[in-house]
């Protein structure tokens, strides 16, 4: 009896989520406006929540879940520049530790706070 070869199945390739075979040919993505600030605000979101710190972690993924809904792009350039800030610096900027440097966007920052505030996780 001679051995036979398994015949191997084409190799699969994902895009956006649906596997087709190699044979098939890609269709390329288009985004509306409205599709790119969807993954804008789950990039953020993601963001928010895997800082580096715990800490940083609750405080701004809390208010990305409570409220990235509700903001306009220019409150979302706010929070993303926020974001490139180092944790130990944003922390003590929003717990009041330290003072905001004139460079970063103190309204956003104190909106952050005064929710953290209001929801009893930060004292006044």
């Amino acid at each position: 009896m001679a051995s036979r070869a398994l015949a191997r199945p084409a190799p699969r390739r994902y895009i956006t989520g649906k596997a087709f075979h190699s044979h098939e040919r890609a269709h390329p993505i288009t985004m509306t406006i409205s599709d790119e600030d969807a993954v804008r605000r789950r990039r953020i979101a993601f963001r928010a929540w895997h800082r580096g710190t715990r800490e940083m972690d609750l405080i701004m993924g809390r208010f990305a879940d409570a409220e990235l809904a509700t903001l306009d792009a220019a409150a979302l350039d706010s929070f993303e520049a926020l974001m490139e800030q180092p944790d130990p610096d944003l922390y003590k900027w929003v717990s009041g530790e330290a003072p905001i440097p004139p460079d970063v966007d103190a309204a956003f920052l104190a909106r952050i706070r005064d929710f953290h505030v209001t929801t009893g996780v930060l004292r006044a």
